[in-house]
């Protein structure tokens, strides 16, 4: 009763946070079916692999944050739901 209220701004804070974090940074693109966490035109480059070269309109390194802002947090709820019960 005393943790619920705190889990619940937990994950409200950290879904609008990283909703506007992607705005903010132009991470929402195509991605054939529907918008994600993509970048603009498809396939190219990343300036992380290509040492901060790129030839991305938008949505440049998405792969990272697409690792740390989806992915990451799914497979950590995965784990710690495993280890809880």
């Amino acid at each position: 009763k005393y943790a619920e209220p705190f889990m619940h701004a937990i994950t409200i804070v950290f879904g609008l946070g990283s909703s506007f974090l992607c705005i903010a940074l132009g991470l929402f693109n195509d991605s054939t079916l529907w918008c994600w966490i993509n970048s603009t035109p498809k396939g190219c480059d990343q300036s992380f692999e290509k040492n901060g070269i790129t030839n991305c309109e938008r949505g440049d390194n998405a792969g990272i944050y697409r690792w740390a802002i989806f992915f990451a947090p799914l497979w950590a709820a995965v784990v710690g739901t495993m280890a809880v019960m």
